[in-house]
């Protein structure tokens, strides 16, 4: 395989072989490219952290883009398999980059180019590369190992059921309901509550395609709207003393055109940028003037309502680019926001969500949230598998909130909960308007993964992909295993004992299984149907 890098109009040849590491120097250019040729023999799939799954097929292009706030700079190719043929990555991971793989088919290869933006704090970088035959998930740890060494301090309630606002009511919160809500939370067994969108405006909505338009035009003055919640601080600490951790979620990149954050902004050059969206635009965080503003607004949040934690939504909002970058300065703003929250209260807690659950920013969150799948339990279960390999075991990922209509079928609610198992559940449904039987099996789950967490938090965790569907999810330490089955022809044989939760379409068949159902009762046979579980012993 031959490696070529280009920096200011100068090509050099760096390496031929099957693995290793090159160190690359950027000189004065601002920008340059790195690229090789593969072939495409015995390459079936292939995955990066932008894919909730693998590659369903090989296309004929593969284009995406990475920087410390959005996506990580590894891809990898493999066989039906799962056997790695080539797991390439970036070290640097600060730098706005982007990725392209076109097919060849006159040779018979993927012409790869890496693209790169050197900033004035990047001047050099390397790329790493290995062809090694090996299942291509255990490629990711190799290459999270090249990066710099981030040690995290993870508080011991991040590992407790959360439950969020947001699907249950969107922006149509009030004081009074946010109250019942969390002291339902509360007796579900629920230890963490965050209060989603729509704390800081005073209209009564809920999220649709009429009014999704201009949603956040007056998101950016982080004030608490005072018809809706007229004694916030009371309110957090009656929640508090519920037994729940209260988080806020805010989103510090967002200014609303109708926010007298951006009356401050708009007249400064280079605060503001992009296109107007759903009601904002960006604020630039190289601009100290826009900034520090909003950072002393994220720590005065933390400080005047004495709040467990933040989640810091839409940080991925500002996409990599080459042509523009910001990733250096993205991250030296959410370091800065990181230290700003936990000099306020120094076991924050501080959520993060899908894109930027990465290895730059284990060191700034402490929880990393799936991304948004509302009513979509297979979704949700594939998007934490994709965080799991993005970050390795012993990281907390949280489930994205289960999210139900009303008329939802027990088994398909079972279904959500399972999925969760391979997280840390969240919930956000209308506790109020939840049947006995909802009710029944959310403290049966909730209840499971609380006498669990501890085998739960510290188990080894594989997934098992073909053609590009997730089969199943296991977890494994040294004395438990825990299988989630979505595929009835794929059920994995457990090392262990443990158990085997069934997400799938059909009945499974398991020998020696002790049956629950969905409310923890027990089921005569070694038929576990769909949306219940087994314990099997070894």
């Amino acid at each position: 395989m031959r490696i070529f890098t280009q920096f200011a109009e100068k090509n050099v040849l760096e390496s031929q072989g099957t693995a290793g590491v090159l160190d690359v120097s950027t000189g004065n250019a601002k920008r340059g490219t790195v690229k090789l040729s593969m072939s495409i023999a015995d390459v079936h799939s292939y995955w990066h952290s932008f894919l909730p799954s693998a590659g369903e097929r090989i296309p004929w292009t593969i284009e995406t883009a990475f920087a410390a706030q959005r996506g990580m700079p590894f891809v990898t190719f493999f066989n039906t398999a799962n056997i790695n043929k080539l797991a390439i990555g970036l070290v640097n991971c600060d730098c706005d980059c982007k990725f392209s793989g076109k097919m060849n088919q006159e040779t018979g290869c993927y012409d790869i180019t890496w693209e790169i933006s050197a900033s004035e704090g990047i001047k050099n970088f390397s790329f790493w590369y290995d062809q090694t035959s090996r299942p291509w998930q255990d490629e990711i740890p190799l290459w999270r190992e090249r990066l710099e060494n981030i040690s995290c301090d993870y508080p011991a309630y991040v590992w407790e059921p959360v439950f969020c606002t947001w699907y249950a009511v969107h922006g149509a919160l009030t004081q009074e309901w946010t109250e019942k809500t969390a002291a339902k939370a509360a007796d579900l067994g629920f230890k963490t509550f965050i209060l989603d969108d729509g704390w800081c405006y005073p209209d009564m909505k809920r999220v649709s395609p009429t009014t999704i338009g201009t949603w956040y035009e007056k998101i950016g003055d982080w004030q608490v709207d005072t018809g809706k919640f007229p004694d916030f601080k009371g309110h957090v600490e009656r929640v508090q003393k519920m037994g729940l951790k209260y988080l806020l979620w805010v989103a510090p990149y967002l200014i609303g055109d109708h926010s007298a954050m951006y009356e401050k902004l708009k007249n400064i050059p280079g605060a503001l940028f992009g296109e107007y969206l759903e009601g904002y635009y960006k604020l630039a965080p190289e601009n100290a003037e826009a900034s520090e503003p909003m950072l002393d607004l994220m720590e005065g949040l933390l400080k005047e309502y004495k709040l467990d934690g933040l989640k810091v939504d839409f940080l991925d909002q500002i996409h990599p680019d080459i042509d523009d970058p910001r990733a250096e300065a993205c991250y030296k703003f959410t370091a800065e926001l990181a230290k700003r929250i936990r000099k306020q209260k120094s076991d924050a807690m501080i959520e993060f969500r899908q894109s930027y659950a990465v290895p730059r920013m284990l060191a700034c969150g402490t929880q990393f949230r799936a991304g948004d799948a509302p009513f979509d339990f297979l979704l949700n279960l594939r998007r934490i598998a994709q965080i799991r390999l993005a970050l390795g075991d012993g990281v907390p990922v949280h489930a994205d909130p289960a999210y139900w209509p009303a008329d939802e079928l027990p088994v398909n609610i079972s279904r959500h909960f399972i999925a969760m198992m391979a997280g840390v559940p969240m919930l956000s449904v209308e506790l109020a308007d939840l049947s006995a039987e909802a009710e029944s099996i959310c403290r049966f789950w909730i209840g499971f993964y609380q006498k669990h967490s501890g085998f739960l938090r510290s188990a080894r965790w594989k997934f098992d992909y073909t053609g590009g569907q997730l089969g199943s999810a296991v977890g494994i330490n040294n004395s438990r295993s825990l299988a989630i089955v979505c595929d009835p022809c794929r059920v994995p044989e457990l090392p262990t004992s443990g158990w085997v939760l069934n997400m799938s379409y059909a009945p499974l068949t398991v020998p020696g299984a002790e049956v629950f159902d969905w409310n923890g009762n027990a089921l005569a046979g070694d038929v576990i149907p769909e949306g219940c579980g087994a314990f099997i012993k070894r």
